[in-house]
């Protein structure tokens, strides 16, 4: 794959694997610059095997009651105060176990905190792929007996696969997705301009705004939007870590979005898209 397309080998570039051994060192002789990340599911049923407590994660202070917050957080400096505030109160083995695989391949918040344009786009788990080879269960039944038909069916799967898609894509009236209208609900919902407070500023190549909820000791938040766009895209950023996180707004990008700021400030936000859901503008 590396030989055929040697840009995956990038810092942006992220691998979800199981915590296969030879999987791992394979990834470290082949790839310099790419990262690999521990799919979150196997992560967990390895820490429900080798520590216990519950599926869910429900017993206080347990390795999957630990690894489910830290896994939730949204920045490294998040993170980081989770784990001052926790690793002390877990029993030594469940603290020895999660500790055991460096943060950035475990946590996408670490991983996120490696560089600047690396986002985990909620992708944390191989679910994606496994349902893909399910997906193309005829290929995987052929590919011992021909090659050459294996391949020929793949092609066609993937283009049925993209040639229905592209009916639906051309047939939709809505600029979204259904899943990218959902998450600007989800995203929209209930966040109201008069619970911020924000301050803009101008800077080189955009405008850095200053956001924090109207409440006693609220955190303080920088929201930076381009003035320029990237691929349509002007999505900017946020310290809080959601939006490279996840790759959607989070509520202070929302708060920014919906005010009533002065129009040099509010202009740049007519164009801001979703970036990892579509580049569509909301």
């Amino acid at each position: 794959m590396k030989s055929v397309h040697p840009s995956v080998d990038s810092p942006e570039k992220t691998f979800v694997t199981d915590q296969d051994k030879g999987s791992i060192l394979a990834f470290n002789d082949v790839f310099e610059h790419a990262s690999q990340f521990m799919c979150s599911f196997h992560r967990r049923q390895n820490i429900l095997k080798t520590c216990g407590g519950g599926k869910k994660g429900l017993v206080p202070y347990s390795a999957m009651w630990v690894f489910n917050i830290l896994h939730a957080c949204n920045s490294i400096n998040q993170l980081n105060r989770c784990k001052e505030k926790y690793y002390d109160k877990m029993h030594p083995t469940d603290l020895h176990y999660l500790q055991s695989l460096p943060d950035e391949c475990q946590y996408p918040a670490a991983r996120c905190a490696m560089g600047d344009g690396i986002s985990m786009y909620s992708k944390s788990a191989s679910s994606g792929v496994e349902s893909m080879n399910n997906a193309n269960s005829p290929v995987r039944q052929r590919t011992a007996v021909d090659i050459l038909v294996a391949v020929m069916l793949l092609l066609d799967l993937e283009g049925e696969r993209f040639r229905r898609y592209k009916e639906l894509a051309w047939e939709r009236e809505d600029q979204l997705t259904d899943k990218g209208m959902r998450l600007m609900e989800e995203c929209f919902e209930g966040v109201e301009v008069r619970d911020y407070i924000m301050s803009a500023v101008s800077i080189d190549h955009g405008h850095r705004i200053t956001v924090k909820k109207s409440t006693v000791n609220a955190s303080s938040f920088t929201v930076v939007i381009p003035s320029e766009g990237h691929l349509g895209s002007r999505f900017g950023t946020c310290t809080c870590g959601k939006p490279g996180t996840y790759g959607i707004p989070c509520d202070h990008m929302v708060a920014v979005a919906k005010s009533d700021m002065s129009p040099e400030v509010h202009c740049n936000w007519c164009n801001i898209s979703v970036t990892g859901v579509t580049n569509v503008t909301l």
